[in-house]
């Protein structure tokens, strides 16, 4: 199995200017947990059959950039919860979830859009894993 890269020149992979600047540094904890979630998103979308510039998306939103490291950090949070959130709602059911990202949907953080779409433009990520985990709740 390998896994093509989340975001090309993060890791100083077939780019000049990556998303994200990681400077590893001996007790940098952010630089170990942004790298730790960056491989976790890799691994998303794999299991959502993402293209390449929907992988870049999935990190940095529309911009195509990411200001800060924290910014990223929260942004990867947010979608591990989401990712967590909907994979226990569609009880593992692969294809179904599949289905469900990308249909147009009318609950209120995707205002007609698909869920997808609007997770890769960025808009809402905390309202979409607040909804997520109601859903789960209820």
């Amino acid at each position: 199995y390998t896994s093509r890269p989340l975001v090309k020149g993060l890791d100083s992979m077939n780019s000049t200017q990556p998303a994200v600047s990681l400077t590893h540094q001996p007790g940098n904890r952010q630089a170990v947990l942004l790298k730790s979630g960056l491989a976790a998103l890799a691994l998303i979308a794999e299991r959502w059959d993402l293209p390449d510039d929907s992988r870049t998306r999935l990190v940095s939103g529309n911009k195509g950039t990411v200001s800060t490291v924290s910014d990223c950090l929260e942004r990867v949070s947010h979608m591990l919860g989401i990712y967590r959130a909907a994979t226990a709602l569609f009880r593992h059911r692969e294809a179904v979830l599949l289905q469900w990202l990308r249909a147009r949907n009318n609950a209120l953080p995707f205002a007609g859009f698909s869920p997808i779409e609007t997770i890769l433009d960025g808009r809402n990520l905390n309202e979409i894993r607040g909804y997520l985990e109601c859903q789960l709740a209820a």
